[in-house]
């Protein structure tokens, strides 16, 4: 909501900068989210009457008019139509910096000279109307500022209210903040007018059917009323404040909704049948038409206003299309009523239909509020046409007062609060909100509640406003005393889990948080590929949408997602990762969620150069990614075996990851079939695997070994054995022959006919050292010989 800094002080005397009370509202709980001045951009900016229009000589669609600016004429060229002699305009001078940042100079155009630019609302920055030279009031005074002019040495201070004080949402709401934190007082504005008209009673009649949905309506009736715009500097602040000016008596409405916070309606009293009003239900479903001429479809229990035949307004939320306020209206019946929040909630959401005014009756509208708000309109329309108000008011209620009491025991508040209270201090807080406050039994203080705070129902609610008046900052910083460990095993896990992540980012990995949910389409449809996809997946009770019916099993579907968006938007080399829960019913009953990582790699390990033909992601890389990741973690008992694979990868191309037996995760290049089901082109390589039982796994403590001073002796070993034998189990097997030997390499990987059927033959390079003395060949032969045999 937007507050003007001027329109606060009409209130309450502010002592503070418009900056620092921003900052004192937000540490009270009233967020003030900006606060802007609204003269900037108007320097050299002046009010100029036009003296003289003549046309350009030298172009058919300018004009060539002499401005006088209270000083001297000047000559200034303009293309607008709208403007006639003696019209009162803004007039930029040169060396004016427009709000949009135009700067304007002394220029010749088409041969004529022109000394600044007349503006229109859109390049003042007040509107995007640029249909034409904004045309000031013919009482502004001639040489002065614009900005005086048009009200705007003004701060604009935008306020963030939360769904429970919607006593806030209006100046006055904000204004009684002001004065309990500052300790001023608050001043509102007075009513005043002439009560020359008939008695209201004989002119107009309300009637409640419906009292537990509008316990109260209140009204007031003028009649001789001329519809006309509103002044200037009513205009100017309701636009800045975000509202269209539209006439006086609506754009009164709209200005003591603002103002006092309080929702009015202005019926015109000629359209009323029978000048009657009856707030009760619909009662049937039926069509009505609102103001913005659309027509909604009302449901029985929604609370409508009806004249003497038929509804003219949607309680709360809208008026009708049939008793709006038009040109010829001469009497006007003013609407100030409070009607319950639920009801105007619910038929608001219902008809996806959300206004300024049931933005409020939402969030509770102050009962006690309604005559004073209706009276309020009169007096401001009266100070701006000649009227005729009708004597007395019409005030139909529920009951006479509104307040509640709520107890409050002085030292539980201190205890809670962790700050001192007197009772004293809190007759002083509370009374500063408008409470009224006196000594209740048992040694309590009975605090009557004013109708405006819908929010204070209990005694908690109460020390919150002393701490919050008080301020958050008195309370002092206390530490809790615990014999709890200094660490954990789950504080333990998040810093595996950190650490896991940042060896990831470390290795070209950017990391991905995904929704854990996934549309139960998709999951049907990879039920075949991974083990994880069971028979009957945790559905959600309510899903937002089509994309979040179930829990995922898998880290999967969310990175291929990710790595789609990446694609379509031409980034062709992805690394991608994710740390994150995946949920299934096969787990343990105690644990049916556990911490999983996965990562993608697609696309070139380095650009194509003159100087290199490039190389894209393989299977080799992306193990060795993994490799690095368990090693740098020193979980050095992990496998990856070349086993049997889920169906989500290529048959040769994927491996599983072991830990004491059991498989924790796999890696691989995703199956082709995959591709196709989400419409991808681009081979790539993913791995998944169990944080929680990887990090089960004990660390093996890392060991200095200096270098040794002695030299190595290298060997080549090529052997022919059959296919199906892992190579990698053949270089763990040699590693262990001898401590002599450090290093073992496949050279050579060859497969030929001349072997025989399913042989294969493997080359290795072994180095030989010692730590201790230099390596003879006799040395070296015998462990040779051991390898070979």
């Amino acid at each position: 909501m937007k507050i003007l800094f001027s329109w606060l002080k009409e209130f309450v005397d502010v002592p503070d900068t418009p900056e620092n009370l921003a900052d004192r509202l937000t540490m009270a709980g009233i967020e003030a989210s900006s606060v802007e001045y609204l003269g900037k951009g108007f320097d050299n900016l002046v009010v100029a009457r036009i003296e003289k229009i003549e046309k350009h000589p030298n172009a058919d669609r300018l004009s060539l008019c002499q401005v006088w600016d209270g000083e001297r004429t000047r000559p200034i060229v303009c293309g607008a139509t709208n403007i006639r002699e003696g019209d009162i305009v803004p007039l930029a001078l040169p060396g004016a910096v427009l709000p949009g940042g135009i700067e304007i100079r002394k220029a010749k155009i088409r041969g004529v000279v022109s000394e600044g630019m007349m503006c229109s609302e859109k390049e003042l920055g007040l509107s995007e109307d640029h249909s034409g030279i904004m045309i000031l009031p013919e009482e502004a005074a001639v040489g002065s500022p614009v900005r005086d002019a048009l009200f705007l040495d003004d701060y604009l201070i935008e306020v963030e209210i939360t769904p429970n004080r919607g006593d806030c949402l209006s100046v006055l709401g904000v204004a009684r903040e002001v004065s309990a934190l500052y300790g001023i007082p608050l001043k509102k504005p007075k009513i005043s007018f002439p009560e020359e008209g008939e008695d209201v009673t004989k002119v107009a009649s309300v009637q409640i059917k419906d009292l537990d949905l509008c316990p109260r309506y209140s009204s007031r009736v003028v009649s001789g009323v001329k519809i006309a715009p509103s002044p200037l500097w009513m205009q100017q602040r309701l636009r800045l404040c975000g509202i269209r000016p539209i006439n006086n008596v609506v754009d009164v409405t709209n200005y003591i909704l603002l103002e006092l916070g309080q929702p009015m309606h202005a019926f015109d009293l000629d359209l009323l049948e029978g000048a009657a009003i009856v707030v009760k239900r619909a009662g049937e479903r039926m069509k009505f038409t609102t103001l913005d001429g659309m027509e909604r479809d009302i449901e029985p229990d929604d609370l409508l206003i009806w004249d003497g035949k038929r509804p003219v307004a949607l309680a709360g939320i809208m008026g009708g299309e049939n008793t709006e306020v038009r040109e010829t209206t001469t009497r006007v019946l003013f609407e100030s009523a409070h009607f319950t929040p639920l009801t105007i909630r619910k038929t608001s959401r219902r008809l996806g239909l959300s206004t300024e005014s049931s933005y409020r009756f939402e969030r509770g509208v102050d009962p006690a509020g309604t005559l004073y708000a209706a009276e309020r309109a009169v007096t401001l329309l009266a100070g701006m046409t000649d009227l005729v108000v009708h004597r007395g008011f019409i005030d139909v209620r529920e009951r006479d007062d509104f307040s509640r009491s709520v107890p409050l025991r002085v030292e539980r508040a201190s205890k809670i609060a962790g700050l001192p209270f007197t009772r004293e201090d809190a007759r002083e807080i509370l009374s500063g909100l408008g409470c009224e406050v006196k000594d209740g039994e048992g040694g309590t203080l009975s605090v009557t509640v004013p109708p405006h705070r819908f929010d204070l129902e209990r005694e908690i609610d109460l020390v919150e406003e002393l701490v919050r008046i008080r301020g958050y900052g008195e309370v002092p910083t206390t530490y809790p005393s615990a014999r709890a460990p200094h660490t954990s095993k789950d504080h333990d896990f998040f810093l595996f889990r950190e650490k896991t992540a940042e060896i990831l980012s470390t290795l070209g990995f950017s990391e991905c948080v995904t929704f854990s949910f996934m549309s139960g389409k998709l999951y049907e449809t990879m039920k075949k590929f991974l083990p994880d996809f069971e028979e009957e997946p945790i559905r959600i009770a309510n899903p937002i949408s089509e994309e979040t019916q179930v829990m995922r099993p898998s880290l999967f579907p969310g990175l291929v997602k990710a790595l789609s968006h990446n694609l379509s938007h031409y980034e062709r080399d992805v690394r991608i990762f994710e740390a994150g829960k995946v949920f299934s019913r096969a787990m343990k009953e105690s644990l049916y969620e556990e911490y999983r990582v996965g990562f993608i790699l697609s696309g070139d390990l380095y650009p194509k150069t003159h100087v290199n033909r490039g190389r894209e992601v393989d299977f080799l890389f992306a193990r060795s990614v993994l490799e690095n990741l368990f090693s740098r973690l020193g979980k050095r008992e992990t496998v990856i075996a070349p086993a049997k694979t889920p169906p989500l990868f290529e048959e040769g191309e994927s491996c599983i990851i072991i830990i004491d037996g059991k498989t924790i995760g796999y890696i691989g290049k995703v199956h082709s079939e995959v591709l196709k089901i989400f419409d991808l082109e681009r081979d790539f390589y993913y791995c998944e695997f169990s944080l929680t039982k990887l990090f089960d796994v004990p660390e093996k403590t890392a060991k200095f070994t200096p270098i040794s001073k002695y030299p190595p002796v290298e060997r080549d070993l090529s052997f022919v054995l059959p296919y199906d034998i892992p190579v990698g189990d053949i270089v763990e097997y040699v590693k262990r022959v001898h401590e002599f030997v450090r290093k073992v390499y496949v050279f050579d990987v060859f497969v030929s006919e001349k072997l025989g059927a399913g042989k294969k033959s493997v080359g290795l390079r072994i180095i030989f050292q010692s730590d201790d003395r230099t390596l003879t060949d006799r040395d070296v032969d015998d462990i040779h010989k051991t390898i070979v045999k």
